[in-house]
């Protein structure tokens, strides 16, 4: 699903048109809605993980050299295959006792979704959480009977959520 359609599933689900009032008034809010189950889904279950080539000197590599944002190393390779034991300290990814190319594995944080055609990176089974979790938020926002009705989809939010167990999808680059 792309972005549009997760919000445009969070306005029927809130019983809402999909026109372009409805647009104006809520694409803001539920944007950030919808963000805020992606970045939760990511960081504690499918958790994405991109490799790419890291020059290590001294035997070190600044984080923001890597073309995503570092959540946390998984494992560091060096050409054959070797593993290499590693440290992350402010910043900066150290491998003990290796230097030069070497192959980091990492879990990361994808850009946030702004535009309607993005695409979350996560599988389709997720994309309903992401309207279940903006539907629920926005409900909040209405009277008690919203917030009723808003009790809904916070439980099956959850109820997708855990079903989601806990995965990773690896994206593997060669520069």
């Amino acid at each position: 699903m792309t972005l549009l359609e997760i919000i445009e599933t969070a306005l029927k689900q809130m019983g809402e048109d999909t026109d372009a009032a409805a647009m104006d008034e809520y694409k803001g809010l539920l944007t950030r809605y919808v963000n805020e189950a992606y970045m939760e889904i990511v960081r504690q279950k499918l958790r994405l993980i991109h490799t790419e080539t890291v020059t290590f000197g001294d035997f070190k590599a600044d984080a923001a050299s890597l073309s995503r944002d570092l959540f946390a190393v998984v494992k560091i390779e060096k050409e054959d295959g070797a593993n290499v034991p590693f440290k992350v300290s402010g910043g900066v990814i150290y491998a003990l006792n290796a230097d030069g190319e070497l192959s980091v594995s990492y879990y990361y944080l994808p850009e946030a979704l702004s535009e309607d055609t993005d695409v979350p990176e996560t599988p389709e089974m997720s994309h309903m959480c992401m309207a279940d979790y903006a539907t629920f938020r926005g409900l909040l926002l209405g009277g008690s009977g919203s917030r009723d009705k808003a009790e809904v989809f916070i439980r099956r939010y959850l109820n997708g959520f855990a079903g989601l167990g806990t995965q990773s999808f690896h994206i593997r680059n060669k520069y």
